[in-house]
Formats: C-alpha cells, sequence, structure tokens
C-alpha cells in the first residue's frame, strides 16, 4: 500500500528538510519503502545520516508548500526522546525511520527502511473530496518538468470543480500555491488551469520576489530587436500586496504611491469596472533604485491582483505590462513576474522597439536548481539611476556594437544556461561575471567610465582579490550578486564577507524563484 505524506530528514550539519513522499507500507507497518529520485535532497540526506521520520497529516496547505518547496519558514517541530529526526508538532502519526538498504540503479531510487519508533499525537481529521484533489494537484505539481504540459493543465481542469465544490478557505489557498507554481513553471497564467472561485473575492493576496537583469543585449541599433537581455527571479526580498474592497480607490504603505497609480491604469483600463473600489496595503517591499525591478514588481502584483479581486479574465503578460505602465524597455520584470526562473529575453521586434505596449520575446526559461542560492550586496544608502535621468542616459548611450550584442548573446545561451542545467555554479558565477561586464561596458559613460556602478566595481574587485569567483551587478546597480550552490556554502562566504571593514551593507540570501507570481484569493 502507497501511503502519502510528509518526510523530514537532515544532513551531517542536523539541517532539516521537509519534502513530500508516497512510501510503500506493508501491512504490519514496520518497513517503508522510500522512493525519492535522484538528485533530491531527501536522497542526499537518507544516503548522509541514514534516518528520518514520516508523517501523516490532513493539513493539505503545508502538503502543497512542501511540494513545490515554497515554505518560507519551517513549520514547528518537536523532539522525541530517542529518535534522532524531529517530528511535526502538528502531525497525525508519525513514524521514525532508519535506512536498512538503498539501492540507486535507477531514477526511482528504492530506499528500504525499518520502522524504530511511533507515535499519534491528534485524530485524523478526514480528507474531504477538495482535500483529496489538493493531494493529486500536489503530487501532480511534483512532476511539472516530467510529464507533457497538457496533461498537467488537463489533470489540474479536472479537479478545479471539486476544490471549488467542497473546499475551505485552507483548500482554496492550497491550490492557488499550487496553480501559480504549475503555470509559472509552465509559463501559461493560473486561470489556465481552472476555477475555483465561488463568488466575488473579498481579498487577494499576490506576493513576488526581486528581478535581477544582468545588461541588455542591443539598443541604437538599427534593424535589430532593441533591448532583450538576461535576467532571473530572487525570492527575496519579496514584493507583498493584499487587495481588499473599498469605497475609493487607495493604497498605504511603503511606495504607496507606486501602487495607487497602478491600481488607476487598471482602472482606467476598465479591469476594475465591477468594484466600488480598491485597496492596496503593501505589506512588504524592498527600497526602489538599487536593481531589483521593486517599481515593476509591485505595479504588476497591484493590476493583477486588482484584476483578481475584480473576478476579471485571464490577463496575458502583454495586458499586464501594458496595464501596469511597465513595457517600457526590457522586459525582463513582466515575464519574470509571471513565470520565474533563469530568463532569455530576445527584446523587441525592430518594428516595435518604441511601442511601450509590447514586450520582448521569451527566448528561454530555466528553473535554476533549488539548492542554489543568490547572495545579494546592496549599500544602504547609494542607488542607481532612475526615472528621467535614467531615461535621458539612454538617450545619450552610444548604440551597442553588433560583434558585443552576439557575444552576449553567445554567453547567454552556450555558456549561463547550461551551466545552470548542469547545476555547474562555478562555470555559471564566472561566465555571468563576464556577461555583466561586456553588458555594463556599453553603460560606462554614465558610471564613471567602467562596467559597474562605483561602489559595485569595489565590491567586485575586493571578492577577487579574496578569490571569490563571479560577481555580476543588476540593472544600473549598486545591488551586486553572486551565486553559492548550497545554504551552507552561502553562508560561510557571508561570513568571509564580513571581513571587509567600513560598509555599511545590506546582505540577502534567497533562494530562486522558479515559478512566477502567488496569486492567493480569499472568499
Amino acid at each position: 500500500m502507497i501511503v502519502e505524506g510528509l518526510i523530514i530528514t537532515v544532513d551531517r550539519t542536523g539541517q532539516v528538510n521537509l519534502a513530500p513522499l508516497g512510501p510503500v507500507v506493508d501491512e504490519g507497518q514496520t518497513h517503508f519503502l522510500l522512493r525519492p529520485f535522484q538528485g533530491s535532497k531527501t536522497l542526499a540526506n537518507l544516503q548522509e545520516t541514514g534516518v528520518a521520520t514520516f508523517h501523516i497529516i490532513d493539513d493539505v496547505e503545508l502538503t502543497a508548500r512542501a511540494a513545490i518547496n515554497a515554505i518560507a519558514e519551517m513549520p514547528k517541530l518537536e523532539r522525541v526522546a530517542g529518535v534522532e529526526v524531529p517530528v511535526l508538532a502538528d502531525t497525525c502519526r508519525w513514524f521514525a525511520l532508519r535506512v536498512v538498504e538503498i539501492d540507486a540503479s535507477q531514477a526511482r531510487v528504492e530506499v528500504r527502511t525499518e520502522v524504530t519508533a511511533q507515535g499519534a499525537l491528534r485524530d485524523f481529521w478526514g480528507f474531504n473530496r477538495a482535500k483529496h484533489a489538493i493531494l493529486e494537484a500536489a503530487i501532480a505539481a511534483t512532476r511539472v518538468k516530467l510529464l507533457p504540459g497538457e496533461e498537467i493543465v488537463a489533470e489540474f481542469r479536472r479537479l478545479a470543480p471539486l476544490v471549488r465544490k467542497t473546499g475551505g478557505t485552507a483548500e482554496q489557498r492550497a491550490w492557488d500555491l499550487l496553480a501559480n507554481h504549475v503555470a509559472g513553471t509552465l509559463g501559461v497564467l493560473p486561470q489556465e488551469l481552472g476555477s475555483i472561485s465561488a463568488g466575488r473575492p473579498r481579498r487577494v493576496r499576490v506576493e513576488t520576489g526581486s528581478r535581477l537583469h544582468f545588461g541588455m543585449f542591443s539598443f541604437g541599433q538599427p534593424n535589430v530587436p532593441a533591448f532583450g537581455g538576461l535576467g532571473a527571479m530572487v525570492s527575496e526580498p519579496s514584493v507583498v500586496v493584499e487587495l481588499t474592497l473599498a469605497d475609493r480607490l487607495s493604497a498605504e504603505g511603503p511606495l504607496a504611491s507606486v501602487a495607487e497609480a497602478a491600481l488607476r491604469r487598471a482602472q482606467q483600463a476598465g479591469w476594475l469596472a465591477d468594484l466600488p473600489g480598491c485597496h492596496a496595503q503593501i505589506m512588504e517591499t524592498p527600497r526602489q533604485h538599487i536593481g531589483l525591478g521593486v517599481g515593476t514588481q509591485l505595479a504588476l502584483a497591484v493590476v493583477a491582483g486588482g484584476n483578481a479581486l475584480a473576478g476579471g479574465p485571464l490577463r496575458s503578460a502583454e495586458e499586464l505590462a501594458t496595464v501596469s505602465g511597465r513595457a517600457g524597455r526590457s522586459s525582463i520584470g513582466t515575464l519574470g513576474f509571471v513565470s520565474g526562473g533563469l530568463l532569455i529575453e530576445a527584446g523587441k521586434p525592430v518594428d516595435a522597439s518604441r511601442n511601450a505596449t509590447a514586450i520582448g520575446q521569451l527566448v528561454a526559461r530555466v528553473a535554476l536548481p533549488d539548492d542554489w542560492r543568490w547572495i545579494l550586496l546592496t549599500p544602504r544608502e547609494a542607488s542607481g539611476l532612475s526615472g528621467d535621468t535614467e531615461r535621458r542616459a539612454f538617450e545619450t548611450l552610444p548604440a551597442v556594437p553588433e560583434a558585443v550584442t552576439n557575444e552576449l548573446v553567445r554567453l547567454a545561451t552556450l555558456d549561463i544556461v547550461p551551466a545552470a542545467q548542469r547545476a555547474d555554479v562555478n562555470t555559471f558565477n564566472e561566465s555571468l561575471h563576464r556577461f555583466s561586464i561586456l553588458a555594463g561596458n556599453c553603460f560606462a559613460r554614465h558610471q564613471q567610465g567602467v562596467p559597474f556602478h562605483a561602489w559595485t566595481a569595489r565590491w567586485i574587485a575586493w571578492l577577487q582579490q579574496a578569490g571569490v569567483r563571479g560577481g555580476a551587478q543588476s540593472s544600473w546597480g549598486p545591488t551586486l550578486a553572486l551565486v553559492a550552490a548550497s545554504e551552507t556554502a552561502a553562508r560561510d562566504l557571508v561570513d568571509r564577507l564580513s571581513i571587509a571593514k567600513g560598509e555599511d551593507v545590506e546582505v540577502v540570501i534567497a533562494r530562486p524563484a522558479n515559478r512566477g507570481a502567488l496569486i492567493a484569493v480569499d472568499y
């Protein structure tokens, strides 16, 4: 019998990993056959420490988050005497497992374990049809890269009515999590996976990460697509907005003026026609003009959330960009909002380079390894170009030479993307650094004659002296980004960076955002 649940494993340092798993269990519940995939953190931990705890739960929202690796904060854990791995505090039953044998000769590794201890913490509440549907959707979400996209979409459309008819708010939130993740991975919008709406929403919460942009392929060349370039989405710092019904349009919180302007654009476009008003509460946002595309992510979050609050139809990336007013040049931020990942954009067609409603064509989207961590370094005071200053800068920049465009495209497509696909962090960092230098040279006229913001250039030089590979500026800077192979490696490097004296620097360790924005609807 296969039983679905959550497994906790630990590595040698004690770091906890929580993941969904469906082991084969014997009738006496004394032996579990685990079947993790090659390359998974669960398998690596089992091979390293040989112990785990398996949990029978009825919390489908936690199951959904675990399935798509979207657990921002680990749920409460408890230690049990004689058990080496912690146990979920809110579980129905748990089993402590010890590895007996591992057969890694095939894609689904077979890990035979024996039960060394078990316990029950509370009664099993039971699954209604919506909970069963969420469980099936979570399993489908874990296979989104293994099965044809049309099969995944068909499965979600089959399950959506079950959640709509029999689910509560927890099931609706779980559905939103899974639908956003799958939609982002497949490059579609969540509405294409089926609607679970039941009446007018009372609140919409939108969460998106930050955008890194490492340089444009071209500008100023005749008969060549304009802008384009290479970028990526990171999970932190995040932009979080909650939208609710109101008697007028309003916004509150940091960058409220950006949010209110986006609401007015959505209203003018007719997206909020059925609402008396709308209030946007900005819950989280980093500061603007440090290279993270904050204004774009906030504006997109507001118009997408307003559209969901109004029960609007499916909106394309082009519509989101146009109504948010964020389609001027690069489209990396818009494409990243929809799908996440590492992105290559070809730029706007020649005949649309000055069209504020056109967005660039997506050439490639790659999910970065889940274990990788971005390290973002930003001075607390300095900022990059923005607004009128940025616009004037573009007007006076010389055209990018064709040879430079060709080399930037080659680096992105033949070095950086393949390195990400094979999880080669060193080649990825080195190639990204070369790309950043080459792209940055095109902006040297406005960056004191160097490829980078002055602050960024000093830190890149310091990193090289310290033997650290890579380092790339995002947009106009000053944020500097590089990748570490794991959370542990990232923290070790951050500890090394602390020896740099006299700098007031904000350091963020961020997961890759391999999915688009999360749009959660409460009814």
